[in-house]
């Protein structure tokens, strides 16, 4: 290949690698890494406090999350290389209950006392290349007081046309048990023990276009079954005069698909990724999702601002109330499930230090709730419990 070819294709592929989940095929792909690699990332999370219903009251205090991730990878042989991902994450704060009417709206009614969580996750897996693919196999755990999951993936490239067209295939699934705390008289909507199952599947195709540009699209679908409902959660039933037990359907299909385009320009020396996905699921969940972003090349340093527009349509049980009882017995006044839309700015700057690679970013996210009908519906109003966050990360990347 080209010498200036391959010098744009790793210097868009580097850009690209700093989305996370995001790995672009370029020349060589079917090598076996030549480095080892030590990554370490801190993150603090944190919601804005939610507005009290009461004139006065003081505001609501949501959730803080600090996690700790550790990543090592790289060569085993020839044909052989290995990646393992631990996880380390604590939390604090509250969250939405349930949702009631009210004179001036809807309320939020919050957990109340402060929830202590832990939690601890890892993944690995081998990889095994050949001269035009590469088979890679993966084992995840993630372990909490009430919760716990265990996971199994494979995947599978082939690389063509020189390697600059590549075909992915994928599929896992997961066992997940749930044994939620304070079940029992106290709190009898909850459930002691349950279960939940889940299956997935992707076919991707990526295509080195020219010296600096790579388009990809990927398909998804993944069916989840068992208890899907979130056993902290209720809802408000007005004839009931009672908030019940969150209940959702038993099975969940959802579908994706992504376009990705990576584009590196020389006269900037900069890279811009843009992205676009599409979402549902057969609960009637519908969302649409826009980002862009320019990596910047200055020297040893790198700043990359991203911009990502989300957009979501409601479950067709959701409420944030209930008139009375549904024939199905669903009810959920979770605010993820409700209509809304959301923006989210993102600033990081990287530098390099011989072997090593310092990071910092700093993302805002805001979200603005929407009526999930085009006409007044009972319990159907713009959700009040969305949620706006910060979310800090400091990193650092090692090669040996």
């Amino acid at each position: 290949m080209h010498k200036d070819k391959n010098k744009a294709l790793k210097a868009l592929t580097c850009a690209a690698m700093a989305l996370p989940g995001m790995a672009t095929s370029t020349a060589n792909a079917a090598a076996v890494p030549d480095t080892h690699l030590f990554s370490a990332r801190f993150n603090k999370y944190g919601e804005a406090a939610l507005p009290s219903a009461s004139p006065g009251a003081p505001e609501q205090s949501r959730y803080d999350i600090n996690v700790a991730q550790f990543l090592v990878a790289g060569p085993m042989s020839d044909t052989e290389a290995y990646k393992g991902v631990l996880t380390v994450e604590s939390m604090s704060g509250a969250s939405p209950m349930f949702v009631t009417p009210g004179a001036n709206g809807p309320n939020v009614v919050m957990s109340g006392a402060t929830i202590e969580e832990k939690r601890l996750a890892g993944n690995g897996g081998i990889d095994f290349y050949s001269k035009s693919s590469k088979l890679g196999m993966n084992l995840g755990f993630s372990l909490e007081n009430d919760y716990s999951s265990v996971s199994l993936g494979a995947a599978h490239s082939s690389f063509y046309n020189g390697n600059n067209t590549t075909v992915d295939f994928g599929a896992g699934f997961s066992l997940d048990e749930l044994t939620p705390t304070d079940a029992g008289p106290a709190y009898p909507t909850r459930p002691e023990h349950e279960n939940k199952q889940s299956i997935n599947a992707s076919l991707g195709v990526s295509q080195v276009m020219n010296k600096n540009w790579v388009l990809g699209t990927n398909i998804s679908t993944a069916i989840y079954t068992g208890f899907l409902s979130d056993p902290y959660k209720l809802a408000w039933i007005d004839s009931l005069g009672q908030a019940v037990a969150d209940s959702r359907p038993e099975t969940r299909t959802q579908f994706a698909w992504n376009l990705q385009s990576r584009f590196f320009v020389d006269k900037m020396n900069a890279a811009v990724h843009s992205d676009y996905r599409f979402y549902f699921t057969d609960w009637g969940t519908e969302s649409h999702t826009v980002s862009l972003a320019w990596y910047q090349n200055i020297g040893k340093w790198q700043i990359a601002p991203r911009l990502r527009y989300y957009n979501q349509g409601a479950a067709n049980f959701w409420r944030n109330y209930y008139v009375g009882e549904r024939a199905d017995g669903y009810y959920s006044s979770d605010y993820r499930l409700s209509a809304f839309s959301s923006v989210s700015m993102r600033f990081g700057v990287s530098r390099e230090i011989g072997n090593w690679r310092v990071k910092a970013s700093y993302e805002n996210y805001t979200s603005t709730g929407r009526a999930a009908d085009p006409t007044y519906v009972y319990g159907r109003e713009a959700s009040p419990a969305l949620v706006d966050f910060s979310y800090v990360t400091l990193g650092l990347d090692v090669k040996w």
